[in-house]
């Protein structure tokens, strides 16, 4: 998976759930524990700012969406 085709993955997360999607886009891929454990994707999204964020986790290998939360602050 593409730090690409990971954003759009977590924006269409987001349109299912009715969620804003706002510039910036934070895209990082990651362990699930530090050196160990399976990589994933972590999406945020109005990343400079505090409120009004979704944040999307996306399995590397599969694609699936583990984790989606819009934190309104």
């Amino acid at each position: 998976m593409t730090a690409e085709r990971a954003e759009a993955v977590a924006k269409a997360a987001a349109a299912d759930e009715g969620w804003p999607w706002q510039d910036p886009v934070r895209v990082r891929r990651q362990r699930r524990w530090l050196f160990i454990g399976p990589t994933r994707w972590e999406v945020w999204t109005n990343a400079d700012s505090l409120g009004s964020n979704v944040r999307v986790v996306i399995d590397d290998a599969s694609g699936d969406v583990k984790e989606k939360h819009f934190l309104p602050r």
